[in-house]
């Protein structure tokens, strides 16, 4: 076996034997010659970018580096092992150390020097400068430069995986053409119909260059079906890489809320049944992507090098340009347009037991209206929806929102009394939004979340008599057609317009990690405002709010110019699981001289007052004011009505001898229910009178 020498390359001329016995002499002479070359083809030290001229910028510097051309390794077939295993590792090395003297002096050359701010005064260079170091190390771009530093000075006869040209895989050399198109098209690439053999093959080498991760969802982009449980076990795609496209999405939920003791002591909870079908249109980048677009952005700047034909694919799609760009900030938002079917219901416990365990035939059923216990209530609604979404993030923090408007119709009944059912159908529109604001990685996340809707109903309304043969059979025509009695035929005690508006507004703070989830505090609360107009030309309305558990309502009739009638206005209040200690000075302050009761355990108070029993409440405080506290209550009762921005919240006496109103006055019941009944009881003590208005009390356990 000889060895014969071309141009200064070891070549064997029997296989592998002498490759293995190639001379030490033989690779010095190809280094020698490899160095002479890498000397003539550099650029000067001192211009780390591709133009030749010093990065203005971290991203210039990045960008640059990207640039510099992977070392080759297509012209060493045919050479030994040994003689094409050491040209690698030293064409490795010289691109490496080109990596890493670039990153070096673009830091060098970037990073914030003190003496740059010499012609401030002390004070303002010292904060110039301090902000300018701050910018320069969040920058993740200098991050990026860092990063290269450390893995091309402590790798250096290593090509890193993610730099190497990505074969392509059985995965996307077993698509069909229409496929690829697809695919493509996903990417904001037009394969056109009749693509010429060097496109179809650009567009494999394109496809080729996207993450594993990715490519599921480029390949399949079809229709997702997610459920949100407890309607079903089934997971969707967690990972839908670049938004480009449509989705189909049907989402289901049934939600079960806490019991709520309402006015009146009836416990009630609320069910909900939703399913969504909806189109969504959506662009960006999904934060979770960040990393693996980084990556593909590095891969497509190379192969753009290489391939005319690829690039001008690249350049066609805003989708790729971006991802060659670089996305320090990652970004998602979406349209979306569809319908939702809901049914919603108020049930008893006993029923929301029977439904947490699977059997929804305890939900109200409106073809069995005098199975529904009193008080239970049903409503169908079909709607269009119209919504978008963005979620956008920097480092650790995150932001997302999402805003979804609902037109439609919407029909239900209510059990009351004895046999007498309210009926109601008509247009139902709301408003959907979600925000959260906080900052997490992986797993592990903390922030704030804020939920608000607002709906509006513009209802007919009937009271029907099921007791009667003509009520059935208006019930019956209401069930079948959906049409309410617009009259006061037989068996249709009233029939009226309905005006419905709803508020809901939640808010949560709280840490999850893995498993764990830990709230931290929140609040939940809603508003109801109904007012009906019934055919004989009266007018009621029925306002309710409920605040940490509490609920307040307010029932009045309106004149005929539209105001409330104050003597026949109606106040209650329903603090539900109070002490029994807090149980026990309500009831005397109520009832002064009575026997005094004696309450175990947790209790529901119930506040009854009309307004004038509010207004005699305020005389009563304000008489207490000028004996109890003396000359300095009075000066600050006759301070704060001079000044209401005074403010007197944390003093319910106080607030309630200000107040000039009977709603002023019960707020200051309903702010601090516990300080009030403690109040009202030392009232009713320096006064020996127990205090106007009526009150029950309910064992929390009945």
């Amino acid at each position: 076996m000889t060895l014969r020498i071309d141009g200064g390359y070891a070549r064997s001329t029997n296989g592998n034997s002498g490759a293995q016995r190639a001379s030490a002499d033989t690779i010095e002479r190809w280094r020698a010659d490899e160095q002479r070359a890498a000397a003539r083809n550099t650029p000067p030290r001192t211009t780390p970018t591709a133009t030749g001229t010093a990065p203005r910028t971290a991203r210039e510097a990045v960008q640059a580096i990207q640039a510099i051309p992977l070392p080759r390794t297509d012209d060493l077939n045919g050479l030994s092992s040994v003689v094409a295993g050491a040209m690698t590792t030293e064409r490795i090395r010289a691109y490496n150390d080109r990596r890493l003297e670039a990153a070096q002096e673009a830091l060098e050359v970037l990073r914030p020097d003190r003496s740059d701010f010499a012609g401030l005064n002390p004070a303002t260079a010292n904060a110039e400068y301090n902000d300018a170091v701050a910018a320069f190390n969040a920058d993740p771009y200098v991050a990026e430069l860092l990063r290269i530093e450390i893995e091309a000075g402590s790798q250096r006869d290593t090509l890193p995986a993610y730099l190497r040209r990505p074969e392509a895989t059985v995965g996307v050399q077993g698509l069909t053409v229409p496929e690829l198109r697809d695919a493509l098209a996903v990417l904001g690439v037009t394969l056109p119909d009749n693509a010429t053999p060097d496109e179809v093959a650009a567009g494999f080498e394109l496809l080729a260059s996207v993450p594993q991760s990715l490519m599921g969802a480029l390949i399949n982009p079809g229709m997702q079906v997610r459920f949100t449980t407890p309607v079903a076990g089934v997971g969707t795609p967690g990972f839908i890489p670049v938004g480009a496209g449509a989705n189909l999405v049907v989402e289901g939920e049934v939600s079960l809320s806490d019991p709520q003791v309402g006015i009146g002591f009836a416990q009630t909870q609320r069910l909900d049944l939703t399913l969504e079908l909806r189109g969504e249109a959506s662009a960006g980048t999904q934060t979770t992507t960040q990393r693996s677009l980084y990556v593909w952005g590095s891969r497509l700047e190379r192969l753009m090098l290489g391939s005319d034909r690829i690039r001008e694919m690249v350049q066609s799609s805003p989708l790729l340009r971006n991802a060659v760009r670089g996305l320090p900030v990652g970004l998602s938002v979406s349209d979306y347009a569809g319908s939702r079917l809901s049914y919603q219901a108020v049930v008893t416990p006993e029923q929301a037991a029977r439904i947490d365990q699977g059997h929804l035939s305890a939900a109200p059923n409106p073809f069995d209206p005098l199975a529904m216990p009193t008080g239970t209530s049903l409503m169908f609604t079909g709607q269009s929806l119209r919504g978008s979404t963005f979620e956008a993030s920097w480092k650790l923090l995150r932001v997302g929102t999402d805003h979804t408007a609902l037109e439609g119709l919407g029909f239900g009944v209510r059990r009351r009394e004895g046999q007498l059912v309210e009926v109601f159908a008509g247009p139902v529109s709301g408003v959907e939004n979600e925000l959260f604001l906080g900052f997490g990685r992986g797993n592990f996340n903390a922030g704030l979340s804020v939920g608000t809707s607002h709906e509006s109903q513009r209802l007919q309304v009937a009271l029907i008599d099921l007791s009667t043969e003509e009520g059935r059979a208006a019930y019956q025509g209401f069930v079948t057609s959906g049409r309410v009695p617009d009259w006061n035929p037989p068996g249709v005690l009233r029939a009226g317009e309905q005006g419905v508006y709803n508020s809901e507004h939640e808010s949560w703070i709280g840490v999850n990690a893995g498993p764990l989830s830990v709230g931290l505090g929140g609040t939940n609360s809603t508003t109801d405002i109904v007012e009906t107009r019934w055919q004989d030309g009266s007018i009621e309305q029925t306002s309710t709010y409920m605040l940490w558990g509490v609920t307040s309502e307010v029932r009045f009739p309106r004149d005929a110019q539209g105001n409330p009638v104050e003597d026949q206005t109606d106040w209650r209040l329903m603090v539900p699981g109070t002490s029994s200690a807090l149980a026990g000075y309500v009831h005397a302050a109520f009832h002064l001289g009575h026997p005094q009761r004696e309450y175990d355990g947790a209790q529901h108070v119930q506040y009854t007052f009309t307004s004038d029993e509010l207004m005699a409440l305020r005389r009563r405080a304000r008489d207490y004011v000028r004996t109890a506290y003396g000359e300095y209550g009075v000066e600050r009762m006759q301070a704060i009505e001079n000044d209401p921005f005074l403010g007197s919240d944390t003093d319910p006496v106080m607030s309630m001898a200000v107040a000039a109103t009977p709603e002023e006055v019960f707020r200051a019941i309903e702010r601090s229910p516990a300080s009030a009944g403690a109040a009202l009881l030392a009232m009713a003590l320096e006064q020996q009178q127990s205090m106007p208005g009526r009150i029950e009390i309910r064992d929390a356990g009945d």
